[in-house]
């Protein structure tokens, strides 16, 4: 193994084998089913070409499997910009683009989730006002309008968009599909949105890596839009209110459902733990509760916080005898 170890090094060093060293690191992560570190080779892979649209598309697949709306956002925008005015540029990767921004939107604040938005609406204009032909993609571009005004707090336009264009009939293209997915789970229409995930399940073909992760990503949906009625930001705000009328068991177990989904979340990492200081101090915090607090404490040791966030968790972690 010491052997094995030091030879990566030695590829990983070298500028002529340092690429194809990530690559292949994260393919074998991607074999033995750990995507999480499959995700952090081909994001290295990626910083160091970030031109290459195909290792985009592998880091925006594995960002999306790990629960990165982020990184998923920043992967499609990069794929749309530099494949602009190449043979690769296609109206589909700017609607990726849209979509991963209206993804990114539903995990954030509601004063966050503003500037997103704002810029994805500004995307679906250019898209519209472009050269690409979109005789194709009209219902696709409706679905997407559905989603913003959604998450713009008007549910019903949305609905009359819905109920006017969309039918529940699936399209060739995973990828549109499940921006449908989205759609009808958004706007409470679960079973419907279940249905089509189950269509989706039959599509995934291949037994290369990317079908495997996209595979594995189409099962994880399933499995949290079934059982998750709600995006991040709806179930912050629902646990905030719960908070105000001090119902704290479940506020903190609402945002343990928004954590699942967001876990890069560094706002409800704080906000669980917030919950969990009060519990405390009410002799209220059960024993799963304290496991609970130790995952989420090591989970926010590991993200990127600024000053305020930092200031905000010292302060919470002085309220325990944890260390």
């Amino acid at each position: 193994m010491v052997e094995i170890t030091q030879l990566l090094e030695t590829l990983i060093d070298k500028p002529d084998t340092r690429f194809a060293t990530y690559d292949l690191l994260a393919q074998f992560y991607i074999e033995q089913e750990n995507y999480k570190q499959a995700y952090i080779e081909i994001q290295k892979a990626a910083a160091l070409a970030p031109r290459n649209i195909e290792r985009n598309k592998k880091l925006w697949d594995l960002a999306r499997l790990n629960h990165d709306h982020q990184g998923q956002y920043k992967a499609t925008q990069a794929m749309a910009k530099y494949a602009k005015n190449s043979i690769h540029d296609s109206p589909e990767l700017h609607l990726n683009v849209i979509r991963a921004g209206i993804d990114l939107a539903c995990t954030l604040t509601q004063d966050a989730s503003v500037k997103v938005l704002q810029q994805v609406d500004r995307q679906i204009k250019l898209l519209e006002q472009s050269h690409h032909d979109l005789s194709t993609y009209k219902q696709q571009l409706t679905i997407s309008k559905i989603r913003l005004h959604n998450a713009k707090s008007e549910p019903n336009l949305a609905e009359r968009l819905l109920d006017a264009h969309v039918s529940l009939k699936s399209y060739p293209s995973i990828e549109d599909n499940l921006d449908k997915v989205k759609a009808f789970h958004e706007l409470g229409r679960r079973e419907d949105a279940v249905l089509l995930l189950d269509a989706i399940k039959k599509q995934i073909s291949g037994d290369n890596l990317t079908s495997q992760v996209v595979g594995r990503y189409i099962e994880q949906e399933t499995e949290e839009r079934t059982h998750v009625h709600f995006t991040p930001k709806q179930l912050s705000e629902m646990a905030n209110e719960l908070f105000k009328r001090k119902k704290y068991a479940p506020a903190l177990n609402t945002l343990e459902q928004a954590f699942k989904l967001a876990p890069n979340n560094v706002r409800t990492a704080l906000s669980m733990i917030k919950i969990m200081v009060v519990m405390s101090k009410q002799d209220e915090l059960m024993e799963e509760q304290k496991n609970a607090l130790q995952s989420v404490v090591e989970q926010i040791e590991q993200m990127t916080l600024n000053k305020s966030q930092t200031a905000t968790y010292q302060e919470l972690m002085k309220e325990f005898d944890f260390h």
